[in-house]
């Protein structure tokens, strides 16, 4: 069968047609995209991570102000800290979930400058437990932490003050100390995100140990309670002697009864 010869008014019409067609095709394919980067543009900005942008930092050593004079300046320069947050603005924490950060989009945002081919093994050790998920998602409690009361006052914070990142070393003396050994998150914060870290981190360690509830906060607040105790120490030292201040690894181990540990 043969087909049927079109005229040339007729193969025009075609062309012509086939034309129309294809930039139809074109500006419905451009509107999808223009649509789907207006649309990526929207969850950038919206899920935009700003560290700590949510407080006022003023850090003493970054600023350089003139130092308070006598011991008796400093503790009421507390005192009127305690004034601006009070220690019960801290008892209370709750998660907006209408305006928290998407924890799986801050986790990939710290994944910059890690090696891409580890990350499967990092995930994977994250998962294991929820304390290993704490332990890897300093990034997250930061990121909640931001909200929370804080004095203002920044410190050099660890970053990642949970109880698996303190052990023993060896100092140029030659005596081992037992100490924070993990600097890999350290950033200037308020004080008391290393705190909060730190005693939430027991009562997570405890409760994936299978220890009761009671035990855990038992745990939390006995930690609080000897940084308060061991501040209130270092507030009375001499500046040289606050600075030389170490806990000695061997007479640490002697304040156990536990054989075991011994």
């Amino acid at each position: 069968m043969k087909s049927k010869k079109l005229s040339k008014a007729e193969q025009a019409q075609e062309q012509i047609s086939g034309k129309e067609s294809d930039q139809k095709h074109d500006l419905k394919h451009d509107r999808k995209q223009k649509q789907k980067q207006e649309q990526k543009h929207e969850h950038d900005q919206k899920h935009e991570h700003k560290p700590f942008n949510r407080i006022t930092i003023e850090a003493s050593y970054l600023s350089k102000p003139t130092h308070l004079r006598t011991r008796m300046d400093r503790y009421e320069a507390g005192r009127a800290m305690r004034v601006k947050c009070p220690r019960e603005s801290h008892a209370e924490f709750a998660v907006n979930v209408a305006t928290r950060d998407n924890p799986i989009d801050l986790l990939i945002q710290s994944n910059e400058g890690r090696i891409k081919e580890l990350l499967p093994i990092r995930y994977g050790r994250m998962l294991s437990s929820p304390f290993a998920f704490f332990r890897g998602a300093a990034v997250i409690m930061a990121d909640d932490l931001a909200s929370t009361p804080s004095i203002g006052y920044a410190v050099q914070a660890c970053g990642d003050c949970h109880l698996l990142n303190f052990g023993a070393f060896a100092t140029p003396e030659r005596n081992i100390v037992f100490d924070l050994n993990d600097f890999d998150e350290t950033f200037p914060a308020p004080w008391e995100w290393d705190l909060k870290r730190l005693a939430a981190s027991f009562a997570i360690a405890s409760r994936n140990n299978g220890h009761k509830r009671s035990d855990g906060i038992a745990a939390a607040v006995r930690l609080v309670k000897c940084y308060r105790d061991r501040l209130q120490e270092l507030s009375e030292m001499k500046t040289l002697e606050a600075w030389y201040s170490s806990l000695d690894y061997r007479a640490l181990i002697e304040l156990t009864d536990d054989p075991e540990l011994k």
